[in-house]
């Protein structure tokens, strides 16, 4: 057990001493978006680790398909998402595995992996590995794929070569909970709100544990998906109608299978599978006995030790599934289901200097792709636009005042993406500046400062500059005319100089929380980019430097820069803001 990371946000247990009643086996969640107390020290995989359990936690596909083809499983666990385009990518993952996920990625986004993920967990099932889905309202874009190419066996025992069916069950329905918990049932007296409590089920060749025994009570959740059986009025129809899964709970209507469970026929060497649609009652609600109880017991249950037995005689030890190759990204390609749960307020700050003129297409490609990138998001998303220049220094040597001034464009609603544009191109000249290199960043924090945010929304903040600016830190050659201190100066009324007014804009970015992207496209930047990143402490930042967009520089980065590359950069943003949705914004 790896104790230095037991009060972090992920844990990662070792093998350790287990109960004598059960050998230990190692479990993998594909958390494809979940919040950050999902998996704290109280949650599922606290519960997993007092049984034995070695697990592991990834995200992002790639790094998912990359754990389960490793051969280090038993079981694989999906917590569904919407469907977003960025996937979170915080959780530590060893060095082979990372390097075997950037393998599968190569340069394409990890979005166009998610059916091959998918189609990873069934190989892995069909290899002898036990899967379980969680899924939620609107939670349900893996399952839905999953569901969609399952085949399964319809009998007890496989013998010769029997045919398999395909699953005739999807999870299209939902509801809102009208009680807090689910109430205790057998098949006999199954109804609505109700869940499966029989300790056992009798199979021709064994009695399966089943995962519903000692959970005395349900929570239902705060939301519920569900598979719809019209018509259908007790337990046999239900059987019938979702064959051969069978129902574990019902939702607010008993025509509404909230959670259900496949056993693998005897001598089929494939794994089970439990699907549950209220997975907001594990991450809201773990404290409650009974979702502790049901997250133990389908773990066990997972496991199917007594199946085991009648194939064997005894019981030995399963080994993990062995490792795989990924199967291929298949030809069905994956439709983003994003939408934004907080409004977005997005900026582009750049030098609009003449010595930036070289940098020109860069930026304004950089500025178009992220527009573009964010159109295809379902939500509130505004623009503002500033080209800064060398104000300060015009002002202190009273000359090119007029074309050094700051151009402003306020929050603009991103479906007017095209006048933007236009404006930037024609109404944003790259001139002015007086040839001392440092530019007036103070000029355009002061501006953004002062843009129209909206208190709730997310800032995204791109930053472009060419040089660095007037402060001690953030440049390295003095001006030209060495008897003019731009540092030192002050405006007409102003009592800060130009030092301290820059001091007081990074306090003051900080304060804000801004999501900042700053962007070395040129090599003078780079150093008094990294002195305000240094600056900016805790704030969220990403950096972004012409190393990273072009192997080969030239005077057009923008013919080496890629939009897998930029879309990259665009997921890493979005995880680590909180404009994408996850089961606890429902």
């Amino acid at each position: 057990m790896r104790e230095d990371k037991l009060n972090q946000f992920y844990k990662v247990y070792r093998r350790n001493r287990i109960p004598d009643t059960f050998d230990v086996k190692n479990l993998y969640i594909a958390d494809t978006y979940a919040s950050s107390s999902a998996l704290d020290y109280n949650g599922i995989i606290e519960e997993l680790y007092k049984l034995g359990f070695h697990v592991e936690v990834a995200q992002n596909y790639c790094d998912c398909i990359a754990e389960i083809t490793s051969g280090n499983y038993h079981q694989v666990w999906v917590i569904c998402s919407k469907g977003q385009e960025a996937k979170p990518t915080n959780v530590d993952v060893c060095n082979s595995i990372k390097k075997r996920s950037g393998e599968i990625r190569g340069e394409s986004t990890d979005f166009s992996h998610a059916y091959q993920f998918v189609e990873s967990v069934e190989e892995f099932r069909k290899k002898g590995g036990a899967v379980s889905f969680w899924a939620d309202q609107d939670f349900t874009f893996e399952l839905d794929y999953y569901l969609e190419h399952l085949e399964v066996y319809d009998c007890d025992k496989v013998d010769g070569n029997p045919t398999k069916i395909p699953c005739n069950l999807r999870f299209d329905g939902s509801c809102s909970p009208k009680n807090d918990v689910l109430q205790r049932a057998t098949p006999n007296s199954f109804k609505e709100m109700t869940f499966d409590s029989e300790e056992i089920k009798e199979y021709p060749y064994y009695d399966y544990q089943f995962y519903g025994y000692n959970v005395l009570g349900l929570y239902a959740g705060q939301t519920i998906a569900g598979v719809k059986v019209p018509g259908c009025h007790n337990y046999q129809e239900i059987c019938e109608r979702i064959k051969p899964f069978k129902p574990f709970s019902l939702g607010t209507d008993k025509e509404l299978v909230t959670g259900c469970y496949y056993v693998s026929p005897k001598n089929s060497n494939e794994g089970d599978i439990i699907i549950d649609g209220a997975s907001s009652r594990i991450f809201r609600a773990l404290n409650p006995e009974g979702a502790k109880r049901l997250a133990r017991n389908m773990a066990v249950g997972l496991v199917n030790k007594a199946r085991r037995v009648a194939e064997q005689g005894d019981y030995t030890d399963a080994e993990p599934v062995p490792a795989f190759k990924e199967p291929n990204i298949p030809i069905q390609i994956p439709i983003v289901q994003n939408k934004l749960v907080k409004p977005v307020d997005l900026t582009f700050i750049f030098d609009a200097t003449k010595s930036a003129e070289k940098i020109k297409s860069l930026i304004n490609y950089q500025i178009e792709s992220a527009m573009k990138w964010l159109q295809k998001f379902q939500g509130d998303v505004r623009v503002a636009v500033i080209g800064f220049r060398n104000e300060a220094a015009a002002y202190c040597l009273n000359k090119d005042i007029e074309i050094n001034r700051t151009d402003v464009i306020d929050f603009t609603p991103i479906s007017k993406a095209d006048k933007i544009l236009d404006e930037i191109n024609y109404n944003f000249s790259y001139e002015g500046g007086i040839g001392d290199g440092p530019k007036d960043w103070n000029s355009a924090f002061e501006a953004y400062l002062n843009l129209n945010f909206r208190k709730d929304s997310t800032k995204i903040t791109f930053f472009i500059p060419g040089d660095g600016t007037h402060h001690p830190d953030f440049h390295k050659k003095p001006s030209n005319d060495s008897t003019v201190d731009f540092d030192n100066y002050k405006f007409d009324g102003e009592k800060m100089t130009q030092q301290q007014r820059l001091d007081d804009h990074i306090r003051r970015l900080v304060k804000q929380e801004a999501y900042w992207v700053l962007c070395g496209f040129n090599s003078n930047a780079i150093d008094p980019l990294k002195t305000l990143l240094k600056n900016m402490n805790n704030t969220k930042v990403s950096f972004i430097t012409l190393k990273e967009c072009s192997s080969t520089p030239n005077l057009d980065p923008l013919i080496n820069i890629s939009d897998e590359k930029l879309e990259r950069i665009y997921e890493n943003i979005l995880i680590k803001t909180s404009s994408l949705p996850t089961m606890f914004d429902i």
